[in-house]
């Protein structure tokens, strides 16, 4: 067999790396990436990003292209013996000079390029043990996004003639809603592994603008959770992934929570994602 493995699952976590199937993870990755650009480039490098105190909006595109660059280091496993030389080796890891939407470029044009070129079905490292490659499209798509908003609010913050319209705001529900899912099914139960995270309160995630499987199940649902102080949660996919990341969401309409609150400031207040 050429240069990589066929998929194994060793642990559910690996079974729901990939994500919905229904989703292009890689074109939605390019078109977030876009959107991320040109927020950066509406932006004060200096700018402070409230979701990520103490850092500045040059903090985070470098995080953003670190991690990037991290990630196509693990996919570069899966690359089958045809691939380019080009992408078996990183980039330069120093763009130069430029703008901050310049020099995180190329970072993202690598990420796409190594994840374009490796198999679907190949084997990589992931942060939940070996798994398709398709895990790092999905998980650097939702990497990018919430980094998208946390750029928006920095711009939001500020009195930037540039600050404009949310764009995040175009993204589909059907997007954040794999990102509910990835924090649900991969993120939290990769943190209960770590011992980062203890026991939650049961919680029922509903998107309510998003389908469910047919007539008795007519929005997304999800369970978080397992111990007493049940409670509901509903309202649109944007606004419960990014209250999930600890983002406000503040351009989303109000969650509705039904049953004990505390059960749901208590999921808000743990170590649910890293």
């Amino acid at each position: 067999m050429s240069g990589w493995r066929a998929v194994v699952h060793h642990c559910p976590m690996t079974q729901h790396a990939a994500g919905s199937p229904a989703l292009d993870h890689l074109a939605e990755l390019a078109r977030v990436q876009d959107l991320f650009a040109d927020a950066v480039r509406r932006a004060s490098p200096d700018a402070p990003v409230p979701g990520c105190s103490p850092w500045t909006v040059t903090d985070l595109v470098e995080h953003v292209a670190g991690v990037h660059r991290w990630a196509a280091g693990h996919v570069r496993a899966g690359l089958p013996d045809g691939a380019p030389a080009a992408l078996r080796s990183p980039a330069d890891a120093d763009p130069g000079a430029g703008s901050l939407a310049e020099r995180y470029a190329p970072a993202a044009d690598e990420l796409r390029a190594v994840l374009a070129a490796a198999p679907p079905s190949a084997v990589v490292p992931t942060l939940v043990g070996d798994a398709p490659s398709t895990f790092w499209r999905r998980r650097q798509l939702h990497e990018v996004l919430v980094h998208l908003v946390d750029v928006e609010a920095a711009l939001a913050a500020g009195d930037l003639p540039g600050k404009g319209h949310a764009r995040s705001l175009g993204v589909g529900p059907a997007v954040w809603a794999d990102a509910v899912d990835e924090i649900v099914h991969v993120m939290a139960p990769r943190q209960v592994a770590l011992g980062r995270l203890d026991a939650l309160p049961s919680v029922r995630l509903v998107a309510d603008d998003v389908p469910g499987p047919g007539p008795d199940a007519p929005h997304r649902v999800w369970e978080l959770g397992s111990e007493p102080d049940a409670v509901e949660v509903r309202g649109p996919a944007r606004e419960l992934a990014l209250r999930l990341w600890r983002r406000e969401g503040d351009d989303a309409p109000t969650l509705t929570v039904a049953g004990e609150p505390r059960a749901w400031q208590a999921v808000l207040a743990s170590a649910l994602t890293p």
